[in-house]
């Protein structure tokens, strides 16, 4: 959800770099009909069970950032998270007109095993770009910022430099 409005922001000509991280880009035909599926059996007043999304995001393992997850989903509002992912169902991703128009440095990185934001998706994206860039992190899935918040943050820290010298240059 971050990507797809972030990417809305990336247009302003004050904006000097942008970065997506783990975003979606023409989805295949049966993840478009899955996550629509997801979307459709949601109610307004039941909060969807955490376990299929929790899989989808780390895997069969409980670990720590798993169970924060969870913990955050067993919290939210059922109204608000079945619009919010709603909206996100029926979202195909930026469209390449909008890529090549993005005349900036473009970073777009996911997790190896992302099921749903995959490493075909980032490097779709970065390909449509002038100045894209893609990074996958091996062994790391949508939660990646969580699971492997130190080689995330030491790309994007990369990544900010070159575009602050290249704005200065």
């Amino acid at each position: 959800m971050g990507a797809m409005m972030a990417m809305q922001l990336a247009m302003h000509p004050l904006v000097t770099g942008f970065v997506a991280l783990n975003a979606i880009y023409q989805r295949t035909l049966s993840a478009k009909d899955a996550v629509r599926k997801r979307a459709s059996e949601m109610t307004d007043s039941e909060r969807p069970d955490p376990k299929p999304t929790i899989t989808r995001w780390f895997g069969d393992e409980v670990t720590p950032e798993a169970e924060a997850c969870r913990g955050w989903l067993n919290t939210v509002s059922p109204q608000g998270y079945k619009k919010a992912y709603t909206v996100f169902a029926n979202d195909d991703g930026p469209s390449a007109q909008d890529l090549a128009k993005l005349n900036k440095p473009a970073l777009f990185m996911t997790g190896a095993l992302d099921p749903n934001s995959t490493p075909v998706m980032s490097t779709q994206m970065a390909a449509a770009c002038s100045k894209g860039q893609a990074v996958i992190i091996d062994a790391a899935a949508h939660m990646m910022p969580m699971t492997h918040c130190d080689l995330v943050n030491e790309h994007l820290i990369s990544f900010i430099k070159g575009c602050f010298n290249a704005a200065n240059n």
